[in-house]
């Protein structure tokens, strides 16, 4: 009997644990997450300061892409490597990015796993280019075509 309540005692203590590693397993991939998008942002930047647009991918018109596809960014040395989701790399709902005809305007996209992360459930200025609909006010984003149609994000840096 006494063997019976230590054993249920360690499953219940290994739930526990487990639950709050994964926690936390995603938290730090979220962080990581933001602080990829921040670089990818910076870059882009970069390339807007030195060629006066941001850089176009397919050809002049607008469209979305994974972070990845914006060569234009690791060919001119602003970001080699383009970081890649840490889950899901360059697969739905990895990062995304949408520009703009012209390269005026982009919005880049990532879902993050801890729905709760106050950036996730804030709203937040609808995205600067991308077809899409927020059926919440702009705290989730689903994507209206292309790479990732029907995709939701929670979490989106638009350019300044």
């Amino acid at each position: 009997m006494e063997l019976m309540v230590v054993v249920s005692l360690i499953l219940i203590l290994l739930g526990v644990g487990m639950t709050n590693y994964i926690t936390q397993l995603k938290r730090s991939r979220d962080a990581r997450r933001k602080a990829d998008l921040e670089q990818i942002r910076a870059a882009l930047e970069m390339y807007r300061a030195d060629e006066m647009q941001y850089p176009l991918f397919g050809g002049t018109t607008w469209g979305w892409t994974f972070a990845t596809n914006l060569t234009p960014l690791s060919n001119g040395g602003y970001l080699n490597p383009i970081p890649k989701d840490p889950k899901y790399e360059d697969t739905c709902p990895g990062y995304l990015a949408a520009v703009s005809a012209g390269g005026a305007n982009y919005t880049l996209f990532v879902a993050l796993e801890v729905e709760s992360d106050p950036d996730a459930t804030k709203v937040k200025p609808a995205p600067a280019f991308g077809p899409g609909s927020s059926p919440d006010g702009y705290r989730t984003f689903t994507i209206g075509g292309g790479t990732c149609a029907g995709s939701t994000y929670n979490y989106w840096i638009n350019n300044p």
